[in-house]
């Protein structure tokens, strides 16, 4: 540099145009998907042009309903975007789920039929609801005392079966068995493959279960078994939707997942479905609901669940509270949850909690730690995460990864974040996965914000190995 020139000046990018580039877009297909988005969703008047879209970018406050649309195209919410917490909807009380709601009459249409689900005939409707075609992100989302509402209601609810007088042929044994093994063989594809595929695949079989249970006979213990049957299978597919960034779809099947749990009277798989509900509610919502749905997950369900239930639950707790700051809570539960994972006894679990295993833990309590604010006391449990991980389950091991990369920036160490960051996306490449990406894009972020010179090359890294998975 010559005698008298400044310093280059480095151009900060903002969260919103980064959101657009790791996904290798212009803004011209951005605006154009965008547009083809509000239409979908019943809403041409939301539509951007790439001129209104590059404004934003540059700094421009979007309007409320341009803020939501952005959120749902992006698959995230209008914090990660780079906006403050207080956009509402129009007469709308605190932000909802990934700034969701939309106007006012519709909000009110979003919750207030939530109550009928626990209804006698209410189960009927939830499944005639989520299972036809519709799109998932259509069903608006819910958070605050409506969500957490849910919980209440299973809690107090006693199992009574809806399927007394039906008619058809009677249910045979091994008809139920085949349905729990497919069940089964869904929970360990998810762990590799995720997005879309999974939630067809989901869907289909919880189509004809709910077909069965409708028109089949069948005594109260078939009735039971196919009962958690569509409640795991309403549960994949809300996982598989909340992988893929629909979150409103999401809510909805676990919420009829939920309610189906209670008629299979299996307060155990009720509790995993509020921890999946709770994740959702921890890093797009509002922890807070997080905590109450899984403080009533263990009320509930605290002497049907093994160790590693409790473990996994715990976990869960964990990480809402450091999401919602409390860093005392959220390393006491951290604790609490590495505790109970080390007297588990993996002959005594169900099926459904396979997953939680000492690594899962790990990264859960290294996210809360992270979390609340505590990078480096999270380096060792991300750190054994993400060894851990390695082999059965490349989804949770790139969160692992990008979690201890985040860990390592704000430990000073931006050289062990890329990296890491590098090795992360050569698994999330592999994966049909909207989580993996979003992890990928946030460490990418976060390393970019150190000016650290290896984050231009992760981050094209990352453009260039995950719009290729985006386009197969």
């Amino acid at each position: 540099m010559g005698e008298g020139q400044m310093p280059p000046r480095r151009v900060t990018i903002g969260p919103l145009q980064h959101a657009r580039q790791i996904r290798g877009l212009s803004l011209a297909r951005a605006a154009e998907e965008i547009k083809s988005l509000a239409e979908d969703i019943g809403r041409p008047w939301d539509a951007l042009t790439a001129q209104r879209l590059s404004e934003y970018e540059g700094g421009k406050r979007p309007s409320w309903e341009h803020c939501d649309l952005l959120a749902r195209y992006y698959c995230t919410n209008v914090v990660a975007l780079g906006w403050a917490c207080d956009y509402t909807g129009p007469e709308s009380g605190a932000l909802a789920l990934l700034s969701n709601s939309v106007d006012d009459g519709e909000a009110r249409w979003a919750d207030a039929d939530l109550d009928l689900l626990w209804r006698p005939d209410g189960l009927n409707v939830g499944f005639e609801e989520v299972t036809a075609n519709m799109e998932r992100r259509k069903f608006l989302s819910v958070s605050g005392v409506a969500l957490t509402s849910v919980a209440h209601h299973w809690l107090m609810t006693d199992s009574a079966g809806l399927a007394a007088a039906l008619e058809g042929k009677r249910v045979s044994d091994s008809l139920v068995a085949g349905f729990e093994r497919r069940v089964e063989t869904l929970r360990r594809m998810d762990d590799v493959l995720g997005g879309d595929d999974i939630y067809e695949l989901s869907m289909a079989e919880l189509r004809v279960a709910v077909r069965v249970l409708r028109t089949a006979l069948y005594g109260h213990a078939h009735e039971a078994r196919l009962y958690a049957v569509a409640a795991e299978l309403a549960r994949l597919a809300g996982w598989a939707a909340f992988d893929s960034g629909y979150h409103g779809g999401a809510q909805r099947l676990w919420m009829v997942a939920l309610r189906a749990a209670g008629e299979a009277g299996q307060p155990a798989l009720g509790a995993n479905i509020l921890r999946c509900m709770a994740e959702q509610a921890s890093w797009y919502g509002d922890p807070n609901d997080a905590i109450t749905m899984l403080r009533s997950a263990q009320a509930g369900a605290r002497t049907a669940m093994t160790a590693t239930e409790k473990a996994a639950i715990s976990g869960a707790l964990a990480l809402a509270y450091g999401r919602a700051g409390e860093s005392a809570s959220a390393a006491r539960t951290a604790e609490d949850a590495v505790h109970l994972i080390n007297q588990s006894q993996p002959a005594e679990d169900p099926p459904h909690i396979y997953w939680c295993v000492p690594p899962c833990i790990s990264l859960f309590a290294g996210e809360a730690l992270l979390s609340s604010g505590d990078g480096a006391a999270a380096i060792p449990y991300l750190d054994a995460a993400a060894e851990g991980l390695a082999g059965d389950f490349p989804r949770a091991r790139v969160e692992a990864m990008t979690r201890l990369g985040v860990a390592h920036v704000r430990a000073g160490d931006a050289e062990a974040a890329v990296q890491l960051g590098h090795q992360a996306v050569e698994q999330a490449a592999l994966l049909d996965s909207g989580m993996a990406g979003r992890d990928v894009a946030t460490l990418c972020r976060e390393i970019e914000l150190t000016g650290y010179p290896g984050a231009a090359d992760l981050t094209d890294h990352a453009r260039v190995a995950l719009t290729a998975v985006g386009s197969a």
